[in-house]
């Protein structure tokens, strides 16, 4: 559910001299002390403007020891958070949340893998004001106030030399950034407080994982064409609406969503894509000679849970 998270807060003198005086050492100093201790966080003490700050980056997979990150671990982490808070400046500090990192990681082989990457790269280049770029294992869909990528995990690491741990091996993750600029937002149009608290819940996991896949991806399953005209000839559908689905589908499958939807009004396109989600078939279709990375005639989607 999550993976990473930023804080920061506000520091007093008093809070300075306590953290100091206890490891004998200057404020700068501190913060890498006091981030060697514990494994998944990464603490830096500034005095900016003549105000100082501490900041926080946490890795939650590291902090708790565990990939499978549940509502009921957030007590583990306040808790945490708290006697890191008083063994290191005295008191418990006000932590304001300033980024949250939501993933999703599904298993899945190689070729399969490679598959949905291919798939990716023909979304729509732009959704709310969000700028897609491409890369050969990664997509990204990004602005100031969010960003998604859905990338090879285990590629990644390959590719820094890095360790993989057993939670990254196979994996192709589906990530949400929640960035302070969305968080502030939130506060000021919703009155939801920049606490941790108030992000660290499977059911806003959940709600940001469709609000920002689901127009992009699609809820359905990917067959080749054939299969679906199969399936959209024993439909009640008028003959002229299974050519023109037939058509829309042709040409995404050449020119990618965006070029494709510049032939339609908002209207048709929309129309066409909703027909499409109701009968859970992807708009992004399996090219006629690809072999499939097994012997069913369609692939699930791996977000099918989220959008159902």
């Amino acid at each position: 559910m999550i993976h990473t998270f930023s804080m920061y807060c506000n520091l007093e003198m008093e809070n300075i001299t306590f953290c100091e005086e206890k490891f004998d050492a200057n404020y700068i100093l501190v913060g890498e002390i006091i981030s060697d201790k514990k494994a998944g966080i990464a603490a830096t003490i500034s005095n900016i403007y003549g105000g100082w700050k501490l900041l926080l980056t946490i890795d939650a997979i590291k902090l708790l020891n565990k990939a499978d990150i549940q509502d009921n671990d957030y007590n583990k982490v306040e808790n945490f958070l708290h006697r890191f808070c008083m063994d290191n400046f005295g008191e418990i500090l006000n932590l304001i949340l300033t980024r949250i990192e939501y993933r999703y990681d599904a298993k899945m082989l190689p070729e399969e893998r490679d598959f949905f990457l291919r798939r990716y790269k023909k979304i729509i280049d732009k959704q709310y004001f969000a700028e897609k770029k491409t890369f050969n294992t990664s997509i990204y869909h990004s602005n100031k106030s969010k960003s998604k990528i859905i990338y090879d995990k285990q590629s990644e690491r390959d590719a820094k030399g890095a360790k993989i741990e057993s939670y990254e091996k196979n994996v192709l993750r589906y990530e949400v950034k929640l960035l302070n600029r969305h968080l502030y937002y939130n506060m000021k149009k919703y009155d939801i407080e920049r606490t941790l608290k108030n992000y660290w819940d499977s059911e806003v996991y959940r709600k940001y994982f469709i609000e920002e896949f689901e127009p992009i991806l699609y809820p359905g399953n990917y067959y080749k064409l054939y299969d679906i005209m199969k399936i959209l000839s024993s439909t009640n559908l008028k003959e002229k609406e299974i050519e023109n689905l037939r058509k829309l589908l042709l040409s995404i499958s050449r020119k990618g969503v965006t070029e494709a939807r510049k032939y339609y009004s908002s209207y048709m396109f929309h129309k066409y894509i909703n027909i499409l989600n109701e009968l859970k078939i992807n708009p992004i279709v399996i090219p006629k000679n690809e072999k499939l990375p097994h012997k069913k005639k369609y692939i699930k989607n791996p977000l099918a849970h989220f959008f159902t």
